[in-house]
């Protein structure tokens, strides 16, 4: 629903201004996942490795990574498993169906609120004056109901800003100045809820960044987070400045301008800060169990990507449209627009040069960089 309201006029003032909000409630049973029965759990993975169970239609046996043959009756005594993995299984529901197999519906509630206001005002019959401020916010929170399976979608805080000033001069009947500023706002906020789990909060011993967070896939059955689910912000800055005169001079339209903008990029992104877990069934021949014993196939983790770029745009232009006859025109311009590279406010930036490497070069900055490595400082 929404509610649009103005305008409210005032001798040579003119305002308007409205409000627009949306409300979704969406959760449609159409995520499919494979989870632990209670018979897994006791150790007994007979019906799951059953030939009901398997897409081939063909039985599969699970192999004993210690022993180097498969599981007798494919039962694997619990004191084998994994604690971490079990504390983690604390957060999954059991499923009821032999197979394991969950059909369930992830929550995605979304809130959108939009505001406008503009005034226009006419100070003279020669001088126009104008301002609009626009607001954007939507909230699409993320769920965690102390379920890992409902992890799989990221939430996102969102906020939009502009706000536009404007005026414009007629010099005389053949001189139109016009003056336009401008600064818009994104900030973007992205992740897991805030009650969510990590890695170290069920024990395992390693290093996360942030302490609601968990990236993990086990290959045929679930997985938890998502590549877009991690911690973030994007906030970006954009301020912006331009002046245009029109000339009219006889058969001459000349038109001169110049436009600035400077924009500023903040990001911060866990990604895989937390580490990124996978267990596809390479030792064992079943992804759930190698799970359950704690064994992955690969595991990643890096450092959250940080940067704060600063990044400056300069435009100028020359324009002539020239009337030779009522029916022939002829329109003659020029643009200036040199490229003005981003940097980070921080130094933050590096250049690797091939031919530096090969020759053994090494940064100035860094001595214990490689070769072929340099960083704000290094002369070019």
């Amino acid at each position: 629903g929404g509610l649009i309201a103005g305008p409210i006029r005032r001798d040579h003032l003119f305002f308007l201004f409205g409000y627009q909000g949306t409300r979704i409630r969406t959760a449609p049973p159409q995520t499919t996942s494979y989870a632990p029965t209670q018979a897994v759990l006791n150790g007994d993975f007979s019906q799951l490795e059953s030939a009901a169970c398997q897409s081939n239609g063909k039985a599969r046996s699970i192999q004993n990574p210690s022993a180097g043959q498969p599981f007798a009756n494919a039962y694997v005594s619990p004191s084998l498993f994994n604690p971490q993995a079990l504390a983690l299984l604390k957060y999954v529901p059991l499923s009821t169906d032999p197979c394991g197999k969950m059909v369930y519906g992830i929550p995605n509630p979304e809130d959108e609120d939009q505001y406008i206001g503009r005034v226009d005002w006419n100070l003279s019959a020669k001088h126009i004056f104008f301002g609009r401020y626009f607001l954007t916010d939507l909230r699409n929170p993320p769920v965690f109901q102390q379920n890992l399976l409902l992890t799989t979608r990221g939430g996102v805080d969102q906020r939009s800003q502009s706000v536009v000033l404007g005026e414009t001069y007629s010099l005389s009947p053949t001189t139109l100045n016009t003056v336009h500023a401008t600064f818009t706002r994104l900030a973007i906020h992205r992740g897991p809820a805030a009650d969510d789990i990590s890695p170290v909060s069920v024990g395992v011993n390693m290093f996360n960044d942030a302490k609601n967070f968990t990236s993990m896939s086990v290959s045929g059955y679930f997985s938890f987070g998502c590549g877009t689910c991690a911690p973030a912000e994007y906030v970006t800055n954009t301020t912006q400045a331009a002046d245009d005169v029109d000339l009219i001079r006889g058969r001459h339209h000349i038109s001169i301008g110049a436009n600035y903008i400077h924009n500023q990029e903040n990001v911060l992104n866990v990604f895989n800060g937390n580490g990124t877990f996978t267990f596809n069934g390479q030792s064992t021949s079943d992804g759930l169990l190698d799970f359950m014993l704690g064994l992955t196939s690969s595991f990643t983790q890096g450092m959250p990507a940080v940067s704060n770029l600063r990044q400056n745009y300069l435009g100028a232009y020359a324009q002539d449209d020239l009337q030779l006859t009522s029916r022939l025109h002829a329109h003659f311009g020029l643009r200036w627009e040199p490229f003005l590279p981003a940097a980070d406010k921080f130094d933050r930036m590096d250049h690797f040069d091939p031919a530096a490497f090969a020759q053994g070069k090494h940064t100035s900055v860094y001595t214990n960089a490689p070769p072929g490595l340099f960083f704000v400082g290094d002369p070019g």
